[in-house]
This record gives structure tokens, sequence and C-alpha cells, in this order.
């Protein structure tokens, strides 16, 4: 088959890239990028099942020459981020992060390039809903695609489907109701399933043991005889106390082999009984009361003489206290009375 205006050598070339871009997949690992042969990549993100709040992550690698890298991003349903790093290093380029929206998106960036820089792609993220995240990425300037030659080959990763169908059979039995079983049948079905296991020859001396068993228990419980309570009644009344068969022997005092035995004295009660006993003998003395003394200040007297002639006298065994405040004269009787007299109107104080 020939194709006019295309010679042979570009015709295997292109059969060899459409080869090279089937046979490497959307790469997960860093380790292992997807190389980027032409300047334009697109790829999917499935949805994950509920309750999977992990994010996808895809790898590729290109390389740029000296000058202006441009990026063109369009994507769809998806959230996350395009970020370029140096393979040397990983160090960072550029990050673009994008928004699930109704439609598409579409927006770009533009890189520098000092020299030839080997770039890495991740791309990560994940779709808010359960329909697929669909991206497109467009490369020109001075990108530089990976040439098939400098393809190295990537071991098998697990796939994607086998994941998704496992999580689709769990979200199958999550949904369908769990039967409820019957304990006796599944008893009875053991039994049936263990008796069709054992061998006819097993089973005849499982039965003969079992006959046996219940034999000897049957002989050892006629062989065992009940013991029966035994009442006794005694009556404590029935000896008489004149008998003398009923009375208790009485010991009779051993005599002493020796006299120094005789001439021991008997102890002496201890100290602590004695003191007991005298305690509770002892009467407490009647104590009465001293007699009060006299007392020294009843016979000495407060003297006031006032100048109007009057005079008054206080015992001092009842005045507490008498002085002079701001011109006034005050006496204060332990009874709680005050007295007051202004010092023009006193002509004179005494104690006598």
């Amino acid at each position: 088959m020939s194709v006019p205006g295309l010679k042979l050598p570009a015709l295997h070339l292109l059969m060899i890239l459409a080869c090279s871009a089937a046979a490497h997949a959307q790469s997960t690992t860093q380790d292992f990028p997807t190389p980027v042969l032409t300047n334009e990549i697109s790829g999917t993100i499935k949805p994950r099942t509920i309750g999977d709040s992990r994010l996808t992550t895809h790898y590729y690698t290109f390389n740029g020459d000296q000058g202006d890298v441009f990026i063109n991003l369009v994507t769809r349903n998806l959230t996350g981020d395009f970020d370029v790093f140096t393979l040397n290093g990983l160090r960072p380029v550029t990050k673009i992060a994008v928004y699930a929206d109704y439609g598409e998106n579409e927006t770009g960036r533009v890189v520098y390039l000092r020299k030839q820089e080997k770039l890495i792609l991740r791309v990560q993220g994940r779709t808010p809903n359960d329909e697929e995240a669909v991206y497109r990425i467009k490369f020109a300037g001075s990108f530089v695609a990976i040439r098939p030659e400098d393809v190295q080959a990537a071991p098998e990763m697990p796939r994607v489907a086998a994941e998704t169908k496992r999580d689709e059979k769990v979200a199958e039995t999550e949904r369908s109701p769990v039967p409820t079983a019957d304990p006796a049948k599944e008893k009875e079905a053991e039994e049936k399933t263990e008796e069709a296991k054992t061998p006819p020859e097993r089973a005849d001396e499982k039965k003969i043991e079992g006959e046996v068993k219940k034999a000897g228990e049957a002989e050892t419980k006629e062989a065992v005889p009940e013991k029966k309570a035994e009442v006794v009644i005694t009556d404590p009344l029935a000896a008489k106390p004149d008998d003398p068969a009923a009375r208790p022997e009485e010991k009779k005092p051993e005599k002493p082999e020796t006299e120094k035995e005789l001439k021991e004295p008997e102890a002496a009660p201890p100290a602590t009984a004695r003191r007991r006993t005298r305690r509770t003998t002892r009467t407490p003395p009647v104590r009465t009361p001293p007699e009060p003394k006299p007392d020294p200040l009843a016979s000495i007297n407060l003297m006031i003489q006032l100048k109007d002639g009057n005079a008054l006298e206080f015992k001092m065994s009842e005045v507490r206290r008498f002085s002079v405040d701001r011109g006034i004269l005050v006496v204060l009787l332990r009874s709680g009375k005050i007295s007051r007299f202004p010092i023009t109107e006193v002509s004179k104080v005494t104690i006598e």
C-alpha cells in the first residue's frame, strides 16, 4: 500500500510513532514517565468510588530548547494541578491550577529556558462527579519531542480496569441485602457435611464409641448409690442430774512431786489489772471552791468636785477608765454607762 506524496521512510517513521504512542500509556510513576512524541497529548481521569479522596497522577517527559516554550491547556470536568519540573534536581518551572466548570476551560503558560532542559510534566487531579475528566495539552515554541530511539522500555504497571471491576463488585455487595441464616439449619448442614466427608468405617466406629460411652455412664450411675441425709435427734434432758454416770468426771488435784513446787508462791496479777481495779474503786475527792479574794479597789473611790458645789463619787472597782478628751472629763464604767463633765465646771478630781 502506497500513499501519494509520502515517501516510504516517512511512512515507516509515522508507523513507529503511532506504535510508540500506543505502547506507552499514561504513566503513574515518576521514575518512568510517558514520553511525549508529538506536540499534543491528551488523557482522561476516571472517577473514583464514593469516599475515595485520592488524586490521580500522570507523568510525562519532553525536552525544551533555549527560548520560550508555549503550553496550551484545555480541560473539562477536572480539578487539579499541572506542574512542570526539570529532570535534574526536580526544580519547579511553572504551575497551572484548574477547577471543574460546566464547560471546557482553556488556559496557557509561557516558559523561558536559558539552555536545553529535560522536563517532566505532572498532571494531578480528580473529577468532582461520576463523569470522566479530560485534558488536552499542546506544545509550541522551543518545545522538542522525544525521539522514538531514546524511549526506554518501562515496566508493566498495574491496570486501572481491574481496580474498577473490584470496586464495582464491592459496591454491588454493599447494595445487595445480606440474607439472615437460621442457626439450627446451619448446624444440621454442618453435621450432614461432616457425615458425608467421613468414610463409612469411621462413622460406624463413632457410633460404637458413642454407644459404649452411654452404657458406661449408665453403669456408673447404678453402681454409685445415692447418699441419703440422716437425721439424728438427741434429747438433752434424757440424762438426769442426779445420775452419777451423767455427771462430768472431776479431776483430782495432782500432788507435787517435789517440795520446791510447794514453796513457789502464786503468780501476782499483772500491773494493768491492778491499775484498772484501783481506778474503778477510787472515788473522786470533793473539791471545795476557793474563797474569792477581796478586791483591793473596793475601798477606793473616785471623787469629782464641781464648781456649783455638787460632788460625785464612783467606786474604782466599777470604773473602767476616766480621761480628759478635748476639754471634757469622760468617766467610763464597767456597766457601759458613760458620764461626761466639762472641765471648766470641774474644780477638783481626787482618788480617796
